[in-house]
């Protein structure tokens, strides 16, 4: 049975769970700007700095398919809140790190810690929420995900400017601390016990391979995935180019990814509306392409490499990514309802999974650019392709 509608905002105040979900994405962007002071602070090469990126998204899609059957068996609530707590720990060892293995274990603890703040609220949406509004609830609640990768370079910009690396991560302390106390203080229960899901790992094995077998299933989850990579990569190949390239300075390099941010945020809003007029796959779709144009003009433009020719581009591509997230989200969770958490826990495993691959392969390479471009434009194509493709074989899953 699901939740009265009207009670729906009580249970999952769309404001409370933007700002817990904050923490997934502030976790992996902050430190962004922070690089290349952590290199040097340590002296360590540029590869093994990238693992406190790629670990931390590696970490993140494995604990979701812990978190989120966790969550269907015992409560929304309770893991949320032990995961932040462990963020908050992570995080304090990150400010206190005194070499690179001991930062690299403090990250992979707060990405353990913070991945609940990303699987969590989509389900307690999808717990609350049905039909046209939980497209609405999820683009708001989503849209963390879009105003924080903007703002955390900058304020991380600054922090380091001002500060050192290490202000990056008592900030991230303080933030996770605050929205402990918060959740313990509002945020209700979505799950009522009689729709929790008691069985054990083998059922929860059978649920993962009931949404393996759905194409519907396997066309958003592909396309979110696919079409964030992008996105992720992003993030590791930018300050090298940028700030170690093109002599930005973190604090401008924070207001770049301020630039980015607001086509990011737009896209999630207007992501709703198209989804109205156009049907969730029909304007999925249309972003989809446009993701494809805007990485294809980042690939011509790749070789003469400036600011202009790198973030002008990444502004399209950025607007169609922004509204692709919610409404692959919003399908895949729409799936299998009753088991809303390993649903979108396996829809981030598959999005943490595949960033974490292309930050890997890119970073393999010398010369960034090219290879970002290259590698993010195929992967958006493979996504693009497999929804229209799969999103016709709507199979329902257990």
């Amino acid at each position: 049975m699901r939740p009265d509608p009207a009670a729906a905002p009580a249970a999952a105040p769309l404001g409370l769970l933007f700002c817990v979900t904050a923490i997934a994405p502030l976790g992996l962007n902050v430190i962004v700007p922070a690089l290349p002071a952590i290199g040097a602070s340590f002296e360590a090469p540029h590869s093994m700095v990238q693992l406190t990126l790629s670990l931390y998204l590696l970490g993140y899609a494995l604990a979701q398919l812990v978190l989120g059957p966790l969550s269907d068996r015992l409560g929304r609530r309770p893991v949320l809140l032990a995961s932040t707590a462990m963020f908050v720990g992570g995080s304090l060892g990150a400010a206190l790190a005194q070499d690179m293995p001991g930062l690299i274990a403090a990250r992979i603890c707060q990405s353990l810690g913070g991945c609940a703040a990303l699987v969590v609220p989509r389900a307690a949406v999808r717990d609350a929420y049905q039909g046209p509004a939980a497209v609405h609830a999820m683009t708001r609640v989503t849209l963390a995900l879009a105003v924080v990768p903007a703002l955390a370079p900058l304020v991380a910009g600054l922090l380091v400017s001002g500060w050192g690396w290490r202000a990056v991560f008592f900030f991230c302390t303080a933030y996770g601390a605050a929205m402990f106390v918060w959740q313990w203080m509002r945020l209700a229960e979505t799950l009522p016990p009689q729709r929790r899901l008691a069985d054990g790992t083998r059922a929860v094995a059978r649920r993962h391979a009931a949404l393996l077998r759905s194409p519907t299933y396997v066309a958003y989850v592909a396309n979110m995935g696919l079409l964030g990579v992008g996105l992720m990569v992003f993030l590791s190949v930018a300050p090298p180019l940028l700030i170690g390239g093109l002599g930005m300075s973190p604090a401008a390099y924070g207001f770049c990814q301020l630039l980015l941010g607001v086509p990011i945020v737009a896209g999630g809003l207007l992501a709703s509306r198209a989804a109205h007029r156009l049907g969730l796959d029909g304007a999925l779709l249309l972003a989809s392409v446009l993701a494809i144009v805007g990485l294809a003009l980042t690939l011509l433009l790749a070789e003469q490499l400036t600011v202009a020719r790198l973030v002008g581009p990444m502004l399209i591509y950025a607007l169609a990514s922004g509204a692709c997230l919610p409404l692959a989200l919003t399908g895949a969770t729409s799936v299998a309802p009753h088991a809303a958490g390993v649903s979108a826990a396996m829809a981030g495993f598959g999005q943490m999974a595949l960033g974490a691959t292309g930050v890997f392969v890119v970073n393999q390479f010398d010369s960034l650019a090219l290879p970002f471009a290259a590698f993010s434009l195929a992967c958006a194509l493979l996504g693009t392709g497999l929804l229209a493709v799969l999103r016709r074989g709507r199979v329902p899953a257990a």
